[in-house]
C-alpha cells in the first residue's frame, strides 16, 4: 500500500510510526469489526474471510514487533486470540461468544490503543493525519460493532475500556479531514477527500454513540471505502 501525497498527487511509501506495532493495532481493529459483522450478518462468509485475514496479519505484525511490545502483549495475544471466535449454538439456532474473550478482547483492544498512542512519530505532517484517519475510523468502527453485537449500550464499557476517547478520536478524524481539504492543491484530489468526509460525516454519529439504532452494515463499509479512498494499492501502479 502506499499513501497519497497530498500536494503532488505523487505516491510515497506507505508508512506507520514503530511500523510492526501500529499496524498490530490496526489490523486487531480491523479483525474485531468484521468478526461482529459474521455475527450481525447471521453468518456471512465474507466476513469471517475478512476476519481470518486480518487476524493473521495482527499475529505476524506482532511477532515482528520491537522485543518490548512482544513482552507486554505477546502472552496476552496468544491466550485469548485462539477462542476469539464464534460457536454455532444449534438449539438456538444462533453464533454464540464466549463473554470473557470478548471482554478480553475488549480490554486488549484499549491496551494496545494506549501503547501506540504512546509511541513518538516520526511521519511528516500530511501523513501522520492521513494515518490518524485510517487507523482511527477503525478503531471507532471496531469499538461501535462489539457493542451491537454483544447487544450491549455504553454501560457495558469499564472506566479502563473508556480511556479510548471515542469523542475524541472522532473530532480529529473531522479535523484532519478539513485540514487535507485546506491543503489540497488539485481537483482530483479534492474530490477524494471530499468523498472522505461526506463517508464520515454520515457514520460519525453512529460510530460514538452506542445508545442508538445504528446502520452497522453502512458503517462498516463507509470505513472501508474511506481507507481505500486515501490509500493506493502500488500494485496497481496508480
Amino acid at each position: 500500500m502506499r499513501y497519497l501525497y497530498l500536494f503532488m498527487l505523487l505516491v510515497s511509501p506507505y508508512t506507520w510510526a514503530n511500523n510492526e506495532f501500529t499496524q498490530h493495532l490496526h489490523h486487531t481493529a480491523k479483525a474485531m469489526s468484521a468478526l461482529y459483522m459474521y455475527e450481525l450478518s447471521e453468518g456471512d462468509p465474507q466476513f469471517l474471510t475478512q476476519f481470518e485475514q486480518h487476524i493473521s496479519a495482527a499475529r505476524r505484525t506482532l511477532n515482528n514487533s520491537s522485543k518490548i511490545e512482544r513482552a507486554l502483549f505477546l502472552k496476552r495475544w496468544n491466550t485469548f486470540s485462539p477462542h476469539w471466535k464464534f460457536t454455532y449454538i444449534k438449539s438456538m439456532d444462533s453464533l454464540n461468544l464466549d463473554i470473557v474473550v470478548r471482554n478480553n478482547a475488549r480490554q486488549y483492544l484499549t491496551d494496545i490503543f494506549l501503547h501506540a498512542s504512546s509511541l513518538p512519530s516520526n511521519r511528516i505532517e500530511n501523513t501522520k493525519k492521513i494515518h490518524e484517519i485510517v487507523l482511527y475510523s477503525a478503531i471507532l468502527s471496531a469499538r461501535s460493532l462489539d457493542l451491537i453485537s454483544a447487544h450491549e449500550g455504553s454501560s457495558a464499557l469499564s472506566e479502563h475500556d473508556r480511556k479510548i476517547k471515542v469523542l475524541s478520536l472522532a473530532k480529529t478524524v473531522h479535523s484532519n479531514i478539513n485540514y487535507l481539504l485546506r491543503q489540497a492543491t488539485s481537483k482530483k484530489l479534492r474530490r477524494r477527500l471530499l468523498k472522505v468526509k461526506s463517508q464520515f460525516d454520515f457514520i460519525s454519529r453512529y460510530i460514538t454513540d452506542y445508545d442508538h439504532k445504528t446502520p452497522y452494515f453502512l458503517m462498516y463499509r463507509s470505513v472501508i471505502t474511506m481507507s481505500q479512498l486515501l490509500t493506493i494499492d502500488s500494485q496497481k501502479g496508480s
